[in-house]
């Protein structure tokens, strides 16, 4: 199993190799934010994120099924605390 912290973003492009999935996020978020930037629009991106590479069917189901849910989550939370 691989699993990469979270890496500063400045450090994340000075090693980002063709096709990695951190190339492939960097490229998509410089081309939205350019964008945004042009309608006078904030992106608000998160600084970093973490690479896991899933290699057991059951972790994969867990890490879905969180991915599903979370938003739920996310909006019980704001409900609860009565924002």
């Amino acid at each position: 199993m691989i699993e990469f912290g979270h890496r500063p973003a400045e450090r994340r492009s000075q090693n980002q190799g063709c096709r990695t999935l951190s190339s492939i996020v960097g490229s998509y978020k410089s081309a939205v934010t350019k964008y945004l930037n042009r309608l006078g629009l904030e992106s608000g991106w998160q600084r970093s994120f973490d690479d896991y590479v899933i290699k057991e069917k059951s972790e994969y189901h867990a890490i879905t099924k969180y991915i599903k849910n979370n938003p739920q989550k996310w909006w019980d939370d704001q409900v609860s605390k009565g924002c």
